[in-house]
Order: C-alpha cells, then structure tokens, then sequence
C-alpha cells in the first residue's frame, strides 16, 4: 500500500476496489522516488498529451464488486449502504 487511511478515516472500515492490473496504471513514481512494485496513476483529465481524457480505469470497475466490498465489511448495514451504491450507480447512467 502506498497511501493509507491518514488520521481521520484511520478507525473507518473500507476495502479498495480496483481492476488489476489496468493498462494505463503504469506510473511508479511516489514522492519523486521509483517505487517498482507500483502500479498507478497520477495523470490529470484533459485531452492534452500525456492526460487522461475518460477514466477508463474507474469505468472498469463493476458494480458488484463494489457491492461485495461493502458486504465484506461484514456489519448490519451493508446492504442498505449497497442499495444506496446501487441508486447512485443507476442514477449516474
């Protein structure tokens, strides 16, 4: 992990969802310093070379993996936070 939590979401339960490994994630720099095993990416939106003009990356993501990572969770309210990801998801198309 390269980033964690920080202070005020350091107790909030979560899980990353991601696609991996995703063609465009293949920046490793971190604080001006290489990191190999990093895979990720840092470019801005925008059509100008060397942006990124749809983020690919996020669309891949599936709704039910976002379900099951709020279910893995594992307390009473996942499947009302899931139903509400779910409106969301609907509401975005």
């Amino acid at each position: 992990m390269i980033c964690g939590p920080g202070a005020f979401f350091a107790d909030m339960p979560g899980r990353a969802v991601t696609v991996a490994p995703f063609p465009c994630r293949d920046q490793r720099i971190q604080f001006f310093r290489e990191v190999p095993w990093a895979r990720r990416c840092e470019r801005l939106y925008g059509d100008a070379p060397g942006r990124c003009p749809r983020a690919r990356c996020m669309e891949a993501i599936e709704l039910p993996a976002v379900i099951a990572a709020i279910e893995s969770l594992g307390d009473h309210d996942a499947q009302r936070r899931a139903d509400a990801v779910i409106a969301a998801a609907l509401d975005a198309r």
